[in-house]
């Protein structure tokens, strides 16, 4: 007498498995894992500028937001973009920003996508660089940007 499984046998077998794996692909949907993954970085990145900008503000005597009217800080001449906007690069900055290159955006000595210098600290900048959103696309409209209010 032979001993193995029958053709039959592993059909049924393989067919089990790609049904269990179907239905853990629909409960577990790992897009939505990514979309929620995405989301916490971005919280995480919203909490830590929050905290830096906070800390700026607390240690320095004259903070400058921002030094250029142009970026909608200083006069408030500018309208805050709220649709239809360019950009300058896939980094979230209006094109009226102090930022003319891709290099600096991340920079935390005031030539970053946020002109704020967190290096001029004592003792360091809290940050080593801005962050970026995890999609950082302006096609899809997923990127940081700051406005001032």
């Amino acid at each position: 007498m032979k001993k193995g499984f029958t053709l039959l046998e592993l059909l049924i077998v393989i067919a089990i498995l790609a049904i269990l794996a179907s239905t853990a692909v629909v409960v577990l949907n790992p897009a939505e894992i990514l979309r929620k993954s995405r989301d916490s970085s971005r919280l995480q990145d919203l909490d830590s500028m929050r905290t830096a900008l906070n800390y700026y503000i607390a240690n320095t005597s004259t903070p400058v937001l921002g030094s250029q009217p142009t970026i909608g800080c200083m006069d408030q001449t500018v309208a805050p973009c709220t649709a239809g906007c360019t950009y300058s690069h896939l980094t979230g900055v209006f094109s009226g920003s102090t930022v003319s290159s891709a290099s600096t955006t991340r920079t935390v000595g005031g030539a970053g996508w946020i002109p704020v210098a967190l290096s001029s600290l004592t003792g360091g900048s809290p940050l080593s660089s801005w962050p970026v959103d995890p999609t950082n696309s302006s096609t899809s409209a997923r990127y940081y940007a700051y406005q001032c209010n």
